[in-house]
C-alpha cells in the first residue's frame, strides 16, 4: 500500500501492514473524544472502517481511494486530488480501517447555511497498475469505479442537502456520477465494485426518421479528424444505404490514424454519423456528395468515441455514471458534450431538424 504524506496515514488494510510495502499505520485519530451519538458508534471520531467488494475480472487490480473536493463537486465539477491509498486486490472483498484525514484536506461544506462543518470525499476506483508504483499513471485502464464514495465529516452535517443524511465521522455516500451529486447514505460494510470498463469492440445503431428518406441517400459514419481536414488513410468508417427505420452496427476497432488526443491525455476515435445524398450514385460516400442531417437523440447530434484504454479517473467516472464501458461508446456533440447510454442507441433519429455537428 501506498501512502501520501498528506493523508497522515489516512488508511490502512485490517490485514499486517508489512504486507503493504512497510507502512505501518502509526498515527493517531485528528479528535480523541468519543462519538457522543452522531453517529451512534462506540469508536472515536474518526475511526471506522470499510469493505469493499469486487464483481467481474478484477484480477491484477489495485484499489485506489482518490481525494475529491467536495466544493467543486457541488457546482458539478470534478476536482481530483492525490491518491491517497492503494492495495493490490486478491480476494473478492478487502476490508480498510478509516482514520481521521489531515484537517488541510477538509473543506466547508456550506459556508452560509452550516459553517465551520467541513468534509471531504474519496472515490473508490480500480486500475492495472502496469508499472507497480500503486497509483494510476498513464496509460493504466481503469476497471471500475464504485457508485459508493467515501465522506468524512468533521462538525455535525445534519441538515445540509449537499450530502442528505450523512452524519459525523466517516459515510459510505450513493453518487449521482453524471451529476456530481451524493443522493443517500449507504452502508460501510458493502461498497462494491463492479469491473465494468471492459472494452466493448462492436456496437449497434438503430433509428428513426422524421421524413421518409431519399432512395438517393445513405448513411456514413466518418472520423473526425477527416471531417476537420487532418490526413487519414481510410476516412469512412461505416457507410450504408438509408433504410427506414435505419440501423447499422459498428464493428471492430478504426484504424490507427482516426485516433486523436481526447481528455486529459486519453486517445481515442471520435466517428461523426451523418446523412447524405449520393450524387454521384457510386453507392458510397464521396465529397461531392451532398450532406444532409445529423444522428440524434431528442434532437441534438451524436458522435461515437472508440476509447481503447481508460486511463483518466474523470472519464472513468463518467462512463460509469453513463452505464458504459471502454471501447464504442456515443455521445451527444451539442449543446455540450456528454456521454449517453449505450440504451439510448435503439432510439436515434435522423431528418431535417436533426443539424450537422460540423458544417
Amino acid at each position: 500500500m501506498r501512502l501520501y504524506a498528506a493523508a497522515l496515514s489516512l488508511l490502512a488494510a485490517c490485514d499486517d501492514p508489512a504486507d503493504h510495502t512497510g507502512v505501518a499505520d502509526t498515527n493517531e485519530p485528528a479528535d480523541t473524544d468519543t462519538d457522543s451519538g452522531d453517529s451512534g458508534s462506540p469508536l472515536l471520531l474518526g475511526e471506522d472502517e470499510a469493505t469493499f467488494t469486487f464483481t467481474g475480472s478484477y484480477e491484477g487490480a489495485t484499489l485506489s481511494l482518490t481525494q475529491v473536493d467536495p466544493i467543486g463537486m457541488m457546482g458539478g465539477t470534478y476536482r481530483f486530488g492525490e491518491v491517497l491509498t492503494s492495495v493490490a486486490i486478491t480476494e473478492d472483498a478487502l476490508t480498510l480501517d478509516l482514520h481521521a484525514p489531515d484537517a488541510s484536506l477538509l473543506e466547508e461544506l456550506d459556508p452560509e447555511g452550516h459553517p465551520g462543518v467541513k468534509g471531504v470525499f474519496f472515490v473508490p476506483a480500480l486500475h492495472v497498475d502496469t508499472d507497480g508504483d500503486g497509483v494510476p499513471s498513464a496509460n493504466e485502464a481503469f476497471l471500475g469505479v464504485s457508485s459508493a464514495w467515501l465522506l468524512y465529516v468533521d462538525g455535525n452535517p445534519s441538515g445540509i442537502q449537499a450530502v442528505p443524511n450523512a452524519l459525523r465521522g466517516w459515510n459510505a455516500m450513493l453518487m449521482d456520477m453524471e451529476a456530481g451529486i451524493a443522493m443517500a447514505t449507504s452502508s460501510l460494510e458493502s461498497m462494491p465494485i463492479f469491473v465494468t470498463l471492459i472494452e466493448n469492440p462492436n456496437e449497434s445503431v438503430s433509428g428513426t426518421w422524421s421524413v421518409e428518406p431519399d432512395p438517393a441517400m445513405g448513411i456514413v459514419v466518418r472520423s473526425r479528424v477527416a471531417i476537420l481536414g487532418g490526413e487519414v488513410e481510410a476516412p469512412t468508417f461505416t457507410d450504408v444505404h438509408a433504410e427506414s427505420p435505419f440501423d447499422f452496427v459498428l464493428r471492430g476497432v478504426p484504424p490507427t490514424d482516426h485516433f486523436e488526443e481526447f481528455v486529459d491525455g486519453v486517445s481515442a476515435a471520435v466517428e461523426i454519423p451523418e446523412v447524405y445524398t449520393d450524387v454521384d450514385t457510386d453507392h458510397a460516400y464521396t465529397e461531392v456528395d451532398t450532406r444532409e442531417y445529423g444522428v440524434c437523440r431528442e434532437g441534438s447530434p451524436i458522435g461515437f468515441v472508440y476509447l481503447s484504454v481508460v486511463s483518466s479517473l474523470g472519464l472513468a467516472v463518467q462512463l460509469v455514471g453513463a452505464g458504459n464501458a471502454s471501447g464504442w461508446n456515443a455521445m451527444v456533440l451539442a449543446p455540450e458534450e456528454k456521454f449517453i447510454s449505450s440504451n439510448d442507441l435503439t432510439a436515434l433519429n435522423s431528418g431535417p431538424a436533426c443539424p450537422l455537428s460540423f458544417r
